[in-house]
């Protein structure tokens, strides 16, 4: 081989000792360079594959399964399997984000969304103790959920998740609770919706719109959920804030009279 590495019969020879448990990795690192010289896709594919059985280290398992993906997608036009090589390397290390990448990549190209999603939930379960990442993964599943799979059931599981993921993190909590309003409005889900109106407005700096939301909740308190005193307390929590709002006035004029 190193005065012809084409030769058909040495290169056979080879072949065959990868199937030898003692001499598997040695004839994998061998044969790996003429492959790739070669332009032998599928047989490198495979060279790597027996390269990565011996693999422990996070950061190499990565390197290999997203050198398999780039083959698989771009020499052999698998995409499908080229999907399968990068979820195993997110597996193996959820914190990267270049497999991440190319997953949202794939997916988005070839309509598989509901199989990333699948990626994602079981990164999520493998990285509960970090927040940061955990919140990460949900906010992105989340909204598949909601946008790409239009699936609201599984929409507010996911963003309902990440409220509890870091409740008190109003960069995770606000878009969360922002989703769950539209679906909850959609949905005419009224008691949830006026929840999650109230937590905007805990986690909203802004006068004006912790108003708005709070009218919102009033009304609905009132009309759809048939609760007077309920909108009562609203109303009298939007004069707390702004003291001039004669529309608030005016509603806590009419209902107090009437309980």
């Amino acid at each position: 081989l190193q005065q012809d590495p084409t030769h058909e019969g040495a290169q056979a020879a080879l072949e065959r000792l990868i199937e030898d448990s003692a001499l598997r990795q040695r004839t994998a690192a061998i044969l790996e360079p003429i492959y790739s010289d070669q332009g032998s896709h599928e047989e490198l594919v495979r060279v790597l594959e027996v390269r990565l059985e011996d693999v422990a280290d996070s950061h190499s398992q990565v390197e290999i399964l997203s050198r398999i993906g780039f083959l698989l997608e771009n020499e052999l036009g698998k995409a499908n399997d080229a999907f399968l090589a990068y979820a195993r390397a997110f597996e193996a290390h959820p914190s990267n984000p270049e497999p991440r990448a190319e997953l949202r990549r794939l997916a988005d190209d070839n309509g598989l969304h509901e199989f990333y999603c699948e990626v994602l939930e079981k990164g999520i379960s493998s990285v509960e103790g970090d927040i940061t990442l955990s919140c990460e993964l949900l906010e992105e599943v989340a909204t598949l959920y909601d946008m790409q799979l239009e699936s609201p059931e599984l929409a507010e599981n996911a963003y309902r998740r990440l409220l509890d993921a870091d409740p008190e993190n109003p960069e995770t909590a606000l878009p969360a609770a922002r989703a769950l309003e539209n679906i909850y409005l959609s949905s005419e889900s009224w008691q949830k919706l006026v929840e999650i109106l109230n937590l905007i407005v805990r986690f909203t700096d802004e006068p004006i719109e912790q108003q708005e939301h709070l009218a919102r909740a009033a009304e609905i308190q009132e009309v759809y959920l048939e609760n007077p005193e309920d909108a009562i307390r609203t109303y009298r929590e939007i004069l707390d804030l702004m003291p001039d709002d004669l529309t608030s006035l005016h509603h806590l004029e009419r209902l107090e009279p009437e309980l």
